[in-house]
């Protein structure tokens, strides 16, 4: 065994064994490979099995956390190999997978001289690193407009366990990683982001009204074809009350305007296209919302990158906040893990089906945080445990909606 490159897992290696999960796993050696050369060694020793590979453990579901065998960690393979653009509206990243999301924003930056070009792919963690993102088919916010993370890939680099390396450059849809399979590099397609942008959220001070808006809005298409839409997002009740009370353990939330004290519910819709255009659709979204009893004069407009960077944190707040509950929770109790749920809709509606949950919730005396996708109907559920006994019963309700 390669000592230089292979080390048998002590106390300080403690973190690796976890990730935002916070479900606790136990391996016999962990690796950090610093070049696709010292990960060919690596993947040639006689490695303890199974193999675990890391991204940054930003995860969410454990699939980062080891049980056994060996950890390959991929943050030290974090190089950026080539950004060009290709034409006025395209561009290409060459990246290895221990990139991080904020690494290669900054560096699009730095090498195309302009904030124009983005990787779309926009999970609410920028910390994670590309081959985390394309392993799991993470995609964030904007998929509405610009859908799945394999549409934004040129070529991948495949390691598999014999030591076998596979370029694929024909991507199939959807993209699942092979077992014993990982990401060695990967060339991104870059794109020119909408040039005007805005944003709106409109606040409900019922969460059955903002429900029945949601259901409208997934079938709104501006009058002016001009307009894209490039997100379309719902935050529940309890999700907001988790963002109020975390606000100060929360640091994007920084430059945030603090929600209204009566929110019950949010819809936040975001926009592209020329001033005229977006204006208009703004007066539709306010009839729309108005009809459901959002006040226009409470309602947030933002404009440009910076200010609907602000709504990003929001959301990404949303996460954070029940990965902060379930931390506490787990130093109380350390069964209790993350829980999270994409309930399935089953032919209801999308007001239909979190109403439901929220009803199932009720029902059990349990709690948990909900957001989603209005467009495409991606709902995620995150139960907040009291104690091991309502986890023991939100994996009960868990299992009957999937």
């Amino acid at each position: 065994m390669n000592e230089k490159l292979i080390h048998p897992v002590d106390e300080k290696y403690i973190s690796f064994l976890s990730d935002e999960s916070k479900q606790e796993g136990f391996a016999d050696t962990i690796s950090f490979p610093s070049s696709p050369e010292e990960l060919l060694q690596i993947i040639a020793s006689p490695l303890p099995a199974p193999i675990t590979f890391q991204g940054a453990n930003t995860g969410v579901e454990g699939g980062s956390v080891p049980q056994g065998g060996s950890i390959i960690n991929f943050s030290r393979m974090n190089h950026i190999r080539e950004i060009q653009k290709l034409s006025d509206t395209e561009g290409y990243a060459i990246v290895e997978a221990g990139v991080t999301l904020d690494q290669l924003a900054q560096e699009i930056r730095r090498s195309l001289k302009t904030d124009d070009y983005i990787w779309p792919p926009s999970p609410t963690e920028s910390s994670a690193t590309v081959g985390g993102v394309i392993a799991t088919g993470a995609y964030g916010m904007t998929s509405c407009y610009y859908g799945t993370t394999n549409l934004y890939l040129r070529e991948l680099t495949l390691l598999h366990s014999n030591g076998h390396t596979e370029v694929l450059s024909d991507i199939p849809e959807p993209f699942q990683l092979p077992a014993g399979t990982c990401i060695v590099k990967a060339s991104l397609k870059l794109l020119k982001r909408p040039a005007n942008i805005c944003g709106a959220a409109f606040f409900f001070d019922t969460e059955s009204n903002a429900l029945a808006c949601a259901d409208k809005l997934q079938n709104y298409v501006p009058d002016n074809k001009n307009v894209l839409i490039i997100s379309m997002e719902y935050i529940g009740n309890t999700a907001i009350k988790m963002i109020n009370t975390s606000r100060e353990l929360i640091s994007v939330l920084k430059d945030v305007p603090a929600l209204p004290s009566d929110a019950k519910a949010v819809i936040y819709v975001e926009i592209a296209g020329n001033e005229e255009s977006q204006d208009e659709a703004l007066m539709e979204l306010i009839d729309i919302t108005s009809e459901y009893g959002s006040d226009p004069d409470v309602a947030w407009a933002l404009t440009g990158y910076t200010e609907i960077r602000k709504m990003h944190s929001l959301r990404h707040a949303a996460t954070e906040s029940v990965i902060q509950f379930i931390e506490r929770k787990h130093h109380e109790d350390n069964r209790i893990i993350r829980l999270g749920v994409k309930p399935l809709s089953r032919g209801r509606s999308f007001q239909e089906t979190i109403l439901s949950i929220i009803q199932a919730l009720e029902d059990a005396h349990l709690c948990a945080s909900i957001y989603a996708h209005i467009k495409n109907s991606d709902i995620q559920v995150n139960f907040l445990p009291e104690n091991f006994e309502d986890y023991q019963k939100s994996k009960n309700i868990a299992n009957t909606w999937i």
